[in-house]
């Protein structure tokens, strides 16, 4: 990761950047020469209404990022670091009381990335936490070997809404980049520090083509808490994660009555055989276990206590 742009947090002031490069630009670029000499704070990238970009460096966050893509095309094939990587917390930083740094988030909405071959977003070891990440009206085209999870937060960082709307999310089937969905090792409680106890991950009206195939979904601490929600609606979702456990692995391959689950009007294919009946069975099949577990919990507690 050493071609990231080298932007770190500063707690106040920081300023605020907003750039609006011409088609046919190198997005970092634009951004190194508009960040220089200042203490970069939010980051907001308009791009013109159907132009074609490059971007040789990772987008190096210390706040909020928005990208405005208004139909435009990145490609991001040059990359040997994430396309957005969380920029290093300063020491005198101002967190919450568990040390995380609070932001709005990330919304990444009415664009085309091409050739990604890392991660889309990178929390870089840093305990980020992140109200929401948004992936609206876009296509996300990975093609890499690197096996990178595309939301990943390991070592450090959260989200309490990962929603993805109206977009395709691929990778190309002819190499080994299959990493999962979303990760993160801070868990669910970090969620609480934002005043709620739900945490929220949502498919809808959408394409998922060949993510994590053949593994776990998403990767997170203390997947079975309450507050936990799940949702995937309207999408069609084709040799994404293990075959009939798609939405299973999104809690990280259990399911538990304590959380929520919303899935209507989708199609699951899997190595080209309809497994759409299969989601939702798995789904109740892992809450039954479950609660069985639960009540024989109960019951050698009951007995031990006599």
């Amino acid at each position: 990761l050493h071609d990231a742009l080298p932007i770190s947090i500063y707690p106040v002031p920081a300023e605020d950047i907003t750039i609006s490069p011409e088609s046919g630009a190198d997005i970092a670029a634009v951004l190194t020469a508009a960040a220089e000499g200042k203490n970069v704070g939010n980051i907001t990238i308009n791009l013109a209404e159907g132009g074609v970009y490059t971007t040789s460096a990772s987008i190096a966050a210390p706040g909020n990022v928005t990208i405005n893509g208004n139909g435009a095309m990145i490609d991001a094939s040059a990359l040997t670091t994430p396309f957005i990587q969380m920029a290093t917390i300063a020491e005198d930083a101002e967190l919450n009381e568990k040390g995380a740094y609070v932001i709005d988030g990330i919304t990444i909405k009415d664009v085309t990335v091409t050739g990604l071959p890392y991660q889309l977003i990178y929390g870089n070891k840093q305990k980020y936490l992140m109200k929401q990440l948004l992936v609206e009206n876009s296509v996300i085209g990975i093609n890499g070997a690197a096996k990178k999870t595309i939301f990943d937060f390991n070592g450090g960082g959260n989200a309490a809404e990962l929603i993805i709307d109206k977009s395709t999310l691929w990778a190309n089937p002819s190499n080994e980049q299959n990493g999962g969905l979303f990760s993160s090792q801070s868990g669910h409680g970090s969620i609480q520090d934002l005043g709620s106890d739900k945490q929220l991950f949502a498919i809808t009206n959408s394409t998922i083509y060949n993510i994590a195939y053949g593994k776990t979904t998403n990767s997170q601490r203390r997947n079975n808490t309450a507050g936990m929600e799940y949702k995937v609606e309207n999408s069609v979702i084709v040799n994404s994660g293990k075959s009939g456990q798609f939405v299973v692995g999104l809690n990280g391959g259990s399911a538990n009555n304590v959380q929520t689950y919303t899935i209507n009007n989708n199609i699951f294919n899997f190595d080209g055989a309809d497994v759409s009946a299969a989601e939702e069975a798995k789904v109740q099949e892992k809450i039954a276990d479950a609660r069985s577990r639960s009540e024989e919990r109960r019951v050698g507690k009951e007995c031990r206590s006599r």
